[in-house]
């Protein structure tokens, strides 16, 4: 003999949860963060091309503080989603401009 369950007594399923929530003012601090800390970063990094015979070696040595920030933005994913994603943003413009500048200064003297 089946016996059947009243309808009352099933479980009804879970609620969705909700939806997560993205801070607009977190991701612009990160970003305003990576870049005046990047050109800081990118003064040096361009002095330092300046030394160098290669342009390939000044631009890499021009996008590393690009790099820090792209690496810093991965490693605080998990924990502040939307400081990261600013870090990531400007990360990538200091590397992108990073890059560039240091391969242009290559052989550039103050004299």
């Amino acid at each position: 003999m089946m016996s059947e369950v009243p309808t009352s007594e099933v479980p009804s399923p879970a609620p969705p949860p909700a939806p997560a929530t993205f801070n607009v003012l977190a991701m612009f601090g990160g970003l305003v963060l990576s870049v005046v800390l990047g050109a800081i970063g990118n003064v040096v990094a361009g002095f330092a091309s300046a030394d160098v015979g290669a342009k390939i070696l000044g631009f890499l040595l021009g996008i590393i503080p690009g790099v820090i920030f792209v690496g810093l933005a991965a490693l605080l994913r998990r924990k502040t989603t939307a400081f990261a994603t600013g870090l990531l943003i400007g990360g990538c413009l200091v590397g992108l401009i990073g890059g560039i500048c240091g391969a242009s200064m290559v052989g550039f003297s103050v004299r």
